[in-house]
């Protein structure tokens, strides 16, 4: 699964939001969201203030902003013990969500945004 289908995804689901810590693909790190604005900084340090609307995709190559699609995840399904693990013996990651049922995909980022999708469509 190609990185940027995921990126458009998981922004297109109903449980999307920016959170603080998310890294965009144009390098903005976001630093707080407050209503219909955000506050982040570029590469150059240089501060920037926004409407969130102008936000176009998350970068999901970035650690600090799959832990926040995490927490998207988490609370859509309200389960805060949900967590995405690596299965050595399939080579994929899953996400276990009720008693002997999981989601499986190739990627955390994959699993992670296939969860959101599950979840609130």
């Amino acid at each position: 699964m190609k990185l940027g289908c995921l990126n458009e995804r998981a922004v297109m689901c109903k449980g999307w939001r920016w959170l603080p810590g998310m890294l965009t693909m144009d390098g903005v790190r976001i630093y707080a969201v407050e209503g219909e604005f955000f506050d982040g900084f570029d590469d150059d340090s240089e501060y920037n203030d926004h409407p969130v609307e102008a936000l176009e995709w998350p970068d999901l190559t970035d650690a600090a902003t799959r832990g926040c699609l995490l927490e998207l995840v988490r609370h859509v399904w309200d389960n805060r013990t949900m967590s995405p693990s690596w299965v050595p013996s399939r080579q994929r990651w899953r996400i276990k969500y009720k008693f002997g049922q999981f989601v499986m995909a190739d990627s955390e980022a994959e699993v992670l945004v296939r969860m959101l999708e599950a979840r609130v469509s």
